[in-house]
Parts: structure tokens; C-alpha cells; sequence
């Protein structure tokens, strides 16, 4: 008999582009606009003529590294490049005017460790190439898995997408801003294949801390990749002098100059905060007394930012400032609700006017984000200040702030934050995988981002998974697909620790006899073993499933007669597994998902051909080959031409 591998989401689209399934609602989970904006200049930036020209010259190499520590002025060099080169690009169109280069910017944060989401964001920026160049894997990456997993669902997503880079040959420009908060071993791997893949005309620039784990060194060997370092980021002398008479500031003596120049050693945020702390001297003893408290490390400009700038300010903006400094993102609204001011708008309007390392994320200047070096001294600060049980509330008044607007995500981090698990508990309860697959056509970002569901999960105390037994299926669910995406097939460990969540689970869900929730366990179940090539206790499971699934249930039904298929068919059974595969089947068209159906139509056509019903089976996967070429589905490209070549070969 045939084995039945594990397989990958396909392309969901018709020939056209259109979608393949039925319009759906609109997501209770939103990307975070601003992170894919250029972020705005500031007023004051001086010419670095040597380094834009090192840009320049990267720009016709795949891949530019922008690597230093924290302050060195990566974003901002990055940004003033990008402005020039929207403004200057050397391509006239068909009219003789000069076109601009689209441009996808992503400024990442600790929450991108999930590689569904950072795809997601990555995918969604490059829709400045085009209008359909990313739909087609984004759907991919978002539709409910189907009755089989491949086990590395990112990487069919990736091909869709990459192809249909390939399609057009424009400059175009990908910035990643600080790639250092990517730790997940699984983005580094997709961020090398894509790497790899780069199409003609696409260059990506990396901006981090550090040295990512990278190909660097097969890049730099072909000539694909383009570097700036911390020695290069430095201001030199001639910089230092030139940004500070740009901002005002009265130039200290040369001597003095060159040792703040060398205690500096070309910080570009130490030299900000240089020209902050004499902005206003008219005189060279002021400017000389304002210098001798002047530390030029990292660690006595931390202390800096509050005995000089924080208590600088008058009491109502320390206190914002305070209040507002654990927020990674921040917009007018979101202040007002934190501090439960009525003027957060105009207070954040005043930070920024103040130049207090607060940097704009948008042209419109809705959202902004707090220098990494301020925000980590004012957080400090602020715990010492205000109390931890005061940062707690802030947190879980910002929590309700991003639930209300639709930010769920956001509010489960806050919730975390805060330390109110029961809250997390419950919001996570509200956009987890049951429900998404449960309904089939639900549209729920979150829940296929199983990394962040898992990171979640385990921040929840046992107390909580004991009131709420749905988080033990979900977690289950999230340790499951995690291990599919990370690798080719689950360790037995991890499947003994799944086996064990669903048995808290049904314990859980048994007093009560929720029969549905007890179905989709039965069903999860028989998919354990199906892996683990247990196919006849698949298929009792598979059964049980079906027992106690309601009928109008569509996607775990489908799985669990996928399970008696599959059983039917191991026992030479191929009338039950016709059967079987012609229900999953309808089910199937019902959800919409062309590919789910494609599957239930190869296992049929997989019965024909173990019937030896070779010139049914031949038109069958015809048929699928057709179908499956239409939308690129490598997957299933293969399979029927292996079974139209072992129908041959019969023949």
C-alpha cells in the first residue's frame, strides 16, 4: 500500500489570484502598522558622506550587515540613506521622471521570536512591491492546517513567496531594524534560505547589535554581502564638531573637544546627550562647568539620563515619562489611557519637541517608541519611584487599552507583564487554536503563530489550566505544531508530554461531558498517532471522534475520517475508505479550502489505484497534477506524478 506523507500548505489561490475559499471576516488580531513605516528623520542630522557611500556600494550586493551596540546611530544612518535614495534613485520610467525604489521596513521586537509572525510582518512589509506579491503566502501561513502537516509548513510559504519576488526584477529594498531580538534558532534557518534565494533585484539590509547566525561567510566569499561595523558607525572627530554646531551648541575648547572626543569614542547617543546637556550655555565656563559631570561610559550616562535629563523636567513630564516607559510601542491614546492624563497626546507631543530620545515610527507621527537606552534607565527608575505594584497597573490599564482595540497580542503581553495570569488565561482563551479550528473558516492571526502561543502558555500557572481545560489542548496543540515547524517530526518525548496534556484535558472536559471538545481531543489523538505510523489506534480515536463531534463540526470531523479512512484502507478495507474519504471530502468543500479538498481527493484516488482501478485513478491524479501546477503546490506536483509513474508502470 501507499504511505501517505506529511505534506505542506499549498498556494490558496485560483489561477487569477483570487482567493480560493469564501470572503472572511476581518481579523481580531492587527499587525502593528507602524513597525512596518519608515520612521522619521530627526530635525538635526549632519551629512556622513563616507558612510552613505558604503551603503551605495552594498546596495548591488544581496545583503548589507549595519552592526553596533546599542546608540551607534544604525537606524538613523540607515533611514537618512533610504531618504536620499527615494529622493535621488537614477531609473527614469517610459516619461523620463525617476521612479522610487519601493522600500519594506520591519522594526522587529522580542514578540517576533515566532516564526509564523515575523513572516507575517516580513511578507506584509514587501507589499510595497506590489499589490499581490505576498497574498498568496501570507494565506498560506494564515489558513487552518489541514487533515496531514508537513513538517515544516513555513517552507512552501516561503517558495510561493519568493517566486513571486522572482517575477518582477525592480530594485527594491528589505530593511530588518533590530535583528538582535531575534533569538529563535527556526527564523535564523528561514532568514539563510531566503538569503540564498534572493532574487535579482531585491537587497536587504540587517541592522543589530551583533553578529547575527548568519551564512555571512558564504556571502562574503561570493561578494553578496555589503558590512558596516561599530568602528565604522563612530563619529569621527570632524562629525563630532560639525553635529554639535548643527544643534546650537557651543563648541568647549579643542582640547576639551578631543578628550570628550576619546571618552566618547563616536557614541552617537552619548554625543546626543552631549549636546543635550549644553544646549542653553552661551559662555565657556558654563559650557566647562556642564562638562566636569559629564561621564563618557555607557553605564555613568545611564545614571545621566536621570540625574541630568529626567529630573531636568518639570514634575508632570517626569512623571509621564515615568509612567509611559515600560510601553514598547506609544501613541497619543495609548498614553492618555496609561496615565489617565488627558493630555497624553500633547505630553508625548512635548517629549518629542524636547528631543528626549524619543524616536517616531510614522510620518504621520501616531506612534513612537522610547530610545532602547532611555527607556531601559527611565524603567528603572521607574520601579524604584513609583513601586512595583504601581508598574503592574500600568501594565494591565494598557492591556484593556490594546483588547479594546483589537490588539490581542499586545494584551496578552501586558496582561503577562502585569503578572495577572488570569487575564493572560483568558485572553489567550479568546484567540487560541480551538475555536480556529473548530469554525474552519475563523480567520485568527494568533492562532498560527504557535511559538508565541507556547511561550504564552508557559507563563500561565497550573492553577489556571486546571479551571480552564482548554489551555492544556492548546498547549498540546502549540507544543505540537512548534516541533513540526522546528523539525522533521516530534520527539517521542514531546509527544509523551502532548499525550499527557490531552489526558488533563479530557479529565478535564469529562464532568461536564462537553462532548464537542471531548470530539476534537479524539480527534488530535488519532493525527498523534497517524505520525507515529499507528494507523489502526488512529483510527479507533478516529472513530471516538466521530462519536461525540456534532454534525455540523467540519474540520475535526474530517480529520477523524481521514483517521478511518486511513485505517479502513491499511485493512484492505477500500470500500469503508471510499466512503470515509468522500465524507472528509464534502466536508472539506464546505470549508472552502481547495487545497484541503485536493488532499481528501488524492487518499480517494489513492484507493482507486489500491483497487487496481488504474484508468480512474489515472484521470484522478491528472486531474490533482493539473490543479496542483495551477497553484504551484510542490507538494502535490510530486505526489501525483509519482502515482501516475506507478500507474505506468503497472500498465
Amino acid at each position: 500500500m501507499l504511505g501517505i506523507g506529511m505534506r505542506g500548505e499549498a498556494t490558496h489561490t485560483h489561477p487569477r489570484g483570487e482567493p480560493s475559499r469564501p470572503s472572511l471576516p476581518a481579523p481580531p488580531e492587527m499587525l502593528l502598522t507602524a513597525k512596518l513605516q519608515l520612521p522619521r528623520l530627526h530635525r538635526s542630522l549632519i551629512a556622513r558622506a563616507r558612510l552613505l557611500a558604503i551603503l551605495d556600494e552594498g546596495s548591488e550586493r544581496a545583503l548589507t550587515v549595519v552592526c553596533g551596540p546599542a546608540g551607534f546611530g544604525k537606524t538613523t544612518l540607515v533611514r537618512q540613506w533610504l531618504h536620499r535614495e527615494l529622493d535621488v534613485t537614477p531609473q527614469p520610467n517610459a516619461q523620463g521622471r525617476k521612479e522610487q525604489p519601493p522600500v519594506a521596513w520591519v522594526a522587529l521586537d522580542a514578540g517576533d521570536n515566532d516564526p509564523i509572525r515575523f513572516w507575517r510582518y516580513v511578507i506584509t512589509a514587501c507589499g510595497s512591491f506590489g499589490a499581490e506579491v505576498g497574498d498568496a503566502a501570507l494565506l498560506q501561513l494564515q489558513l487552518p492546517p489541514g487533515p496531514t502537516w508537513d513538517p515544516s509548513p513555513l517552507d512552501p510559504a516561503l517558495t510561493t513567496f519568493l517566486n513571486a519576488l522572482t517575477a518582477t526584477t525592480s530594485c527594491r529594498l528589505l530593511v530588518l531594524d533590530d535583528y538582535h531580538l531575534v533569538t529563535a534558532p527556526r527564523i535564523h534557518e528561514t532568514v539563510a534560505f531566503f538569503l540564498d534565494h534572493l532574487p535579482t533585484g531585491l537587497h536587504v539590509v540587517i541592522m543589530t547589535r551583533h553578529q547575527p547566525p548568519l551564512p555571512l561567510a558564504r556571502l562574503r566569499a561570493r561578494g553578496d554581502l555589503g558590512e558596516l561595523s561599530a568602528a565604522d558607525l563612530r563619529f569621527t572627530a570632524q562629525e563630532t564638531e560639525t553635529f554639535l554646531e548643527q544643534n546650537g551648541t557651543q563648541l568647549p575648547a579643542h582640547a576639551t573637544l578631543r578628550e570628550l572626543q576619546a571618552q566618547l569614542g563616536g557614541w552617537a547617543a552619548g554625543l546626543r546627550l552631549l549636546a543635550l546637556t549644553l544646549r542653553g550655555s552661551t559662555t565657556p565656563a558654563v559650557v566647562a562647568a556642564k562638562l566636569a559631570t559629564f561621564g563618557g561610559s555607557q553605564r555613568p550616562i545611564l545614571q545621566y539620563f536621570v540625574s541630568e535629563v529626567l529630573n531636568a523636567q518639570p514634575e508632570a513630564l517626569q512623571d509621564f515619562l515615568l509612567r509611559t516607559s515600560m510601553l514598547t510601542r506609544l501613541s497619543g491614546p495609548l498614553c492618555t489611557a496609561v496615565t489617565g492624563l488627558p493630555n497624553g497626546a500633547e505630553l508625548l507631543a512635548e517629549v518629542e519637541q524636547a528631543n528626549l530620545f524619543l524616536e517616531p515610527l510614522d510620518e504621520a507621527g501616531e506612534w513612537y517608541r522610547y530610545h532602547a537606552l532611555f527607556a531601559g534607565a527611565m524603567q528603572v527608575e521607574a520601579r524604584h519611584r513609583l513601586g512595583e505594584e504601581s508598574i503592574r497597573r500600568l501594565s494591565a490599564t494598557a492591556s484593556r487599552w490594546y483588547e479594546a482595540h483589537g490588539l490581542g497580542a499586545a494584551a496578552i503581553e501586558a496582561a503577562l507583564q502585569a503578572q495577572d495570569t488570569t487575564r493572560a488565561a483568558e485572553l489567550i482563551e479568546q484567540i487560541a487554536v480551538t475555536p480556529y479550528l473548530s469554525l474552519g473558516a475563523v480567520y485568527i492571526h494568533a492562532a498560527s503563530e504557535f511559538h508565541t502561543l507556547r511561550r504564552w502558555l508557559e507563563q500561565i500557572p497550573a492553577s489556571e489550566f486546571e479551571q480552564r481545560p482548554a489551555l492544556y489542548f492548546n498547549y498540546a496543540m502549540a507544543l505540537l505544531f512548534v516541533s513540526f515547524i522546528d523539525q522533521a517530526r516530534s520527539p517521542p518525548e514531546v509527544l509523551m508530554r502532548i499525550e499527557a496534556l490531552l489526558d488533563h484535558a479530557e479529565a478535564g472536559f469529562l464532568p461536564g461531558g462537553n462532548r464537542d471538545s471531548l470530539g476534537q481531543i479524539y480527534a488530535f489523538r488519532s493525527l498523534i498517532l497517524r505520525q507515529r505510523g499507528e494507523v489502526q489506534q488512529a483510527m479507533e480515536w478516529g472513530q471516538l471522534a466521530l462519536a461525540n463531534l456534532p454534525p455540523d463540526e467540519v474540520a475535526w470531523r474530517s480529520i477523524g475520517l481521514d483517521a478511518v479512512g486511513m485505517g479502513a484502507m491499511a485493512d484492505g478495507i477500500f470500500a469503508e475508505a471510499e466512503a470515509a474519504f468522500m465524507q472528509a471530502r464534502a466536508l472539506c468543500e464546505r470549508i472552502g479550502n481547495r487545497w484541503w479538498t485536493r488532499t481528501n481527493f488524492a487518499l480517494l484516488s489513492y484507493v482507486l489505484l489500491e483497487r487496481g482501478q488504474l484508468r480512474r485513478a489515472d484521470i484522478q491524479f491528472r486531474q490533482m497534477l493539473d490543479e496542483a501546477r495551477e497553484e504551484a503546490d510542490q507538494d502535490d506536483i510530486a505526489r501525483a506524478q509519482l502515482c501516475l509513474a506507478l500507474i505506468a508502470y503497472e500498465w
